[in-house]
């Protein structure tokens, strides 16, 4: 006899299924600075910002209203459309490390939206930015008095063409009888991409890898393989930095930060994951500096349970995690490593 909970389980179960190709590539040789690099979707899910390689943004646009629906009122068809596309980034040189800074584009973070124009960050190995993309109707003039082709002149009759001065010219462009008064004609709307903030490239000394935006829409997160900065996204020069976990000797330099996410309620919560396979509960109310998280979630394997001597060679990188979210209620934490997904 069938199970009729299972069966109902089946049922319920997503349909994954291949729904839209952006862009193929002839020949992916040839086009590694077109390599996706980071890849995000707003809350709403209406847009959704790529980044590359080379340093550009391309925004899409949900194009799917009007068209067929379920019964839950979900659209049948998911289709995306351009929106707006601009360079973010541009390769750079640090003459004081003797460092090339690539323009690679590692994330991107939407703000949340307050008005029709559209905010993110974005951000390379060292440079943070915050963009405004932003709507404007392209205006036309119309009926002129005159007209908009170039003057035509003539020269006057009886006067040869070697001998004749501007004083022999005259205009040929129909006169101006009656006067007209010019109107303003909406046009086609155009996106402009706008820098409103470079923040201060100084404070990490190491390539920046994590980056989130506090629920608050003021703060946001930015993390590196060893610090976590707190910033505000108004100041642009300065931040505070709350996890520090670089040694004092790099020699003993065991474990980096993978991944950071904020809670989706509480501006005072966030999470960080290590390449040691930990995953770190911290709230900024119980000290500024967090030097000690408020709980502490683990995946360390040991198959041997002999103690770190005789762990295999492999286990050091598939206990690492490489991500880490928070659900959307903030209630159950994601995580990612080499192996498997965890909840």
């Amino acid at each position: 006899m069938a199970d009729p909970v299972a069966e109902s389980q089946e049922e319920k179960q997503s349909d994954w299924k291949f729904t839209q190709w952006f862009r193929k590539m002839d020949n992916p040789d040839e086009g590694d600075s077109d390599f996706l690099s980071a890849v995000e979707f707003d809350d709403t899910g209406k847009f959704l910002a790529t980044g590359d390689r080379s340093g550009h943004i391309v925004i899409l646009e949900n194009d799917t209203s009007g068209g067929p629906t379920t019964p839950e009122g979900k659209p049948v068809n998911v289709h995306y459309k351009f929106y707006a596309e601009f360079t973010s980034h541009s390769p750079e040189f640090d003459y004081v490390r003797s460092l090339a800074v690539e323009e690679k584009i590692n994330k991107i973070k939407w703000l949340p939206r307050t008005n029709e124009s559209l905010y993110m960050l974005t951000t390379n190995d060292r440079q943070i930015k915050l963009w405004k993309i932003h709507e404007k109707e392209r205006k036309n003039l119309t009926s002129f008095n005159l007209d908009v082709q170039p003057a035509r002149y003539s020269i006057r009759s009886g006067i040869s063409m070697s001998s004749a001065s501007p004083l022999d010219l005259q205009r040929t462009n129909p006169i101006v009888k009656t006067l007209k008064i010019p109107k303003v004609v909406k046009g086609e709307k155009v996106k402009f991409p706008f820098l409103k903030k470079k923040y201060a490239k100084d404070v990490h000394q190491f390539n920046i890898g994590s980056l989130d935006v506090s629920t608050d829409g003021e703060t946001f997160l930015s993390g590196d393989n060893l610090r976590i900065n707190l910033w505000n996204l108004s100041v642009s020069d300065s931040s505070y930095n709350i996890v520090d976990m670089k040694p004092a000797d790099m020699q003993n330099l065991s474990e980096i930060i993978t991944s950071l996410d904020y809670h989706p309620s509480y501006s005072n919560i966030f999470l960080y994951s290590s390449s040691l396979g930990n995953i770190r509960y911290c709230d900024l109310r119980m000290r500024a500096l967090v030097d000690q998280e408020a709980k502490l979630f683990s995946i360390r394997r040991d198959n041997t349970g002999d103690g770190e001597d005789n762990k295999g060679f492999f286990d050091e990188m598939t206990q690492n995690v490489t991500d880490a979210k928070f659900s959307k209620g903030g209630r159950f934490i994601i995580s990612r490593d080499y192996m498997s997904v965890k909840i």
